[in-house]
């Protein structure tokens, strides 16, 4: 069985937002769910990003990416659920940007103890005793780093990120899924960092 998902934003600190959105209009994935920066460009609302991206955030937001991403590319990003749970041979998947209880802003991570990282595969936002969502796998990707544990009986999976990684690497990182294996592979990408930073300095004079 052949599925795509996508849960990386395409607008905001992208300098083609415009283009990466055609591309992966045309692959037609199986499943896409709204990640902050989607959200934020769908309705102009404020990134709540960290803090020393939030002014660029708030930048290219209002004095760029408005000139060059078309309506209907909008109307496309707000069309994205923010969560999606699908089966997949037999087994569930919750597939959100952040985690169970905050699909947008939360974070999956690990921790000193896997006992801290239970709560956020909740959907309640005050759990003194967490029942973990009733789910084979919870798949994220908003810590940009790189997980794949079980935690009692549910698999926690984060393949990273395809740009701004938090890790060890630069290359960008996207998760291949065996549905008859059940096995998860991390795979990692060269791209043109000269390119992207020539694009980001462009973008500045012009600005």
């Amino acid at each position: 069985m052949g599925f795509r998902a996508i849960l990386r934003s395409f607008p905001n600190l992208w300098t083609e937002p415009h283009t990466a959105i055609d591309i992966v209009k045309e692959l037609k994935p199986d499943v896409v769910v709204a990640d902050n920066y989607d959200y934020v460009v769908a309705y102009d609302t404020d990134c709540k990003c960290a803090r020393k991206l939030h002014e660029l955030s708030e930048y290219t937001r209002k004095s760029y990416l408005y000139e060059i991403v078309i309506k209907g590319q909008i109307e496309w990003l707000k069309a994205f659920p923010k969560t999606i749970e699908v089966a997949i041979e037999s087994r569930k998947f919750y597939v959100v940007h952040g985690n169970p209880r905050n699909c947008l802003h939360g974070y999956m991570k690990l921790s000193p103890s896997l006992d801290e990282l239970k709560p956020s595969l909740t959907l309640s936002m005050i759990v003194l005793k967490p029942k973990l969502l009733q789910v084979d796998t919870v798949v994220a990707d908003q810590t940009h780093v790189p997980m794949d544990i079980n935690i009692d009986c549910v698999r926690a999976v984060n393949s990273r990120s395809c740009r701004k990684p938090s890790y060890d690497d630069y290359r960008a990182s996207y998760a291949v899924y065996g549905t008859k294996t059940n096995v998860l592979e991390i795979r990692r990408v060269e791209y043109d960092i000269d390119k992207v930073v020539s694009n980001l300095k462009d973008l500045r004079a012009e600005g």
